[in-house]
């Protein structure tokens, strides 16, 4: 069995000869029943690693431990991270000297005024008795996967690194919230240092709770937590960024191997759950319009479309598209206007007119005019007559009067038309939407594949605002 690491990487495995805490070991090894021993590892895995690892010794048993985990962003000393601690295990080495060390993604902490990378210490059992003379410790980066990475994205505390430079790649976007980080090739460590926190100090001001603990001295910037990936599992990137990180004494580093692939295919699979639990889902959910366009807002900030299709991520106030296929259908989109400029400008006029009455007749009159310009030529002989006699009405103003009550007449059977004509467009009926109103979700959703078919091909798209689908 070769060295390896399940979400995690082995560092390296060294040989102690002093181990100071004394009184920790003895408290973990009275746990365990030398004369009674058995594999036993943490029941309670928040971010399980498996250690693979190989020593000369066959058929043992070993005695391991770590700091307990924390998302405490504040490092704890290291009395207070192996306190009450739950992190440990007993396992045994196979018959070539292989052991797997089960445990949780320990947690770095302070010791005398310094940080070291995540570890693991173990003992073996010699002469019937644990041998802590001679006490191995194996560093350790630990990997977490999407579930968790998705966490600290949406939280923002951590800071959250690109180890390449996506321009001119194949990759169009970063993982949301996250920021690339050149480091030169060459150069000592204070230049490397500098170069790294002056890339903290420029991009600290995206993550808010950071920047308050950095500000209030309650941090240090060398202990800040920090995510590093680069494009996918095979990309080392992030291992050599990460290394480096941990040569300048930042310890407190994890890595998202899934990189830029692994974050936007796991947001693409969650798109295989049925349409039925993605409509139900929508409880919860609120819609936003972003560049004129409509879209559905889940309350993870999942991007949603008119599909109910996971296209996205809400971050900032922006909309970050998972694919560049839905970049570009957006400003697709948002080039296309569904009404020209006079149907939107009386579109507007109508929401506001539903405020004042008194207005909202004066622009139906105005409308009526320009309607009855376009439907009738006597209409426009009658509106010809009225302004000849407007010029010379100064004889007789009964007949002012006369011709007033006609022009309200012939409004009244031009809105009449209009009104058997809007009945004619409509692409349903007014007991239709209301039987619409009534269906349930799963109905409704397929209504509404009906009325985009019907509204790309030249439906009403004021019947679609008035059954409430965009």
């Amino acid at each position: 069995m070769d060295n390896k690491c399940k979400n995690c990487f082995l560092l390296n495995v060294i040989h102690n000869k002093k181990f100071k805490n004394k009184k920790l070991i003895k408290d973990i090894s009275d746990n365990y029943d030398i004369d009674d021993l058995n594999i036993k590892s943490p029941s309670n895995k928040t971010l399980p690693i498996e250690i693979h690892h190989k020593i000369k010794q066959k058929n043992t048993w070993v005695l391991y431990w770590a700091s307990n985990p924390t998302e405490d962003i504040i490092l704890k000393n290291d009395k207070e991270a192996y306190q009450n601690n739950t992190n440990n295990g007993v396992t045994k080495t196979d018959s070539k000297g292989n052991l797997i060390l089960k445990l949780n993604c320990p947690s770095i902490y302070t010791l005398d005024d310094s940080t070291h990378p995540r570890h693991v210490h173990f003992v073996l059992l010699k002469d019937n008795k644990w041998d802590t003379s001679n006490i191995h410790t194996a560093y350790i980066l630990c990997d977490i996967d999407y579930d968790l990475m998705n966490k600290y994205v949406t939280e923002k505390q951590h800071l959250i690194i690109n180890a390449i430079d996506i321009k001119g790649s194949k990759y169009t976007d970063n993982i949301p919230n996250s920021f690339y980080l050149k480091m030169p090739k060459t150069g000592t460590k204070k230049v490397k240092k500098e170069v790294v926190n002056k890339f903290i100090s420029k991009n600290i001001k995206n993550y808010s709770k950071l920047s308050k603990l950095l500000k209030d001295k309650k941090i240090k910037i060398e202990n800040l937590p920090m995510i590093v990936y680069c494009a996918h599992k095979k990309c080392d990137a992030s291992k050599k960024l990460l290394k480096t990180l941990m040569d300048l004494g930042y310890n407190n580093v994890i890595d998202f191997s899934g990189g830029i692939e692994g974050w936007f295919n796991n947001v693409e699979d969650s798109e295989s759950s049925s349409v039925e639990d993605k409509v139900i889902e929508m409880d919860g959910n609120k819609t936003i319009m972003y560049d004129g366009i409509s879209y559905t807002i889940t309350p993870d900030n999942k991007v949603l479309d008119d599909d109910f299709k996971i296209i996205g991520r809400y971050v900032n106030k922006k909309v970050i598209f998972n694919k560049s296929e839905y970049k570009k259908k957006h400003n697709k989109l948002k080039n296309i206007s569904l009404y020209d400029d006079d149907e939107e400008d009386d579109y507007d006029d109508s929401d506001k007119d539903d405020e004042n009455d008194e207005n909202d007749e004066d622009d139906e009159d105005n409308k009526d005019d320009e309607d009855n310009e376009d439907d009738s030529d006597d209409d426009d002989d009658e509106d010809d007559d009225d302004d000849d006699d407007d010029e010379d009405d100064e004889d007789d103003d009964d007949d002012d009067e006369n011709d007033e009550d006609d022009d309200d007449d012939d409004e009244n059977d031009v809105d009449d038309e209009d009104d058997e004509d809007d009945e004619d467009d409509l692409l349903l009926s007014k007991s239709e939407i209301n039987k619409i109103h009534k269906m349930s979700k799963t109905e409704l959703r397929k209504e509404l594949k009906k009325l985009k078919k019907q509204l790309k091909t030249g439906g009403d798209p004021e019947l679609m605002q008035t059954c409430g689908f965009f």
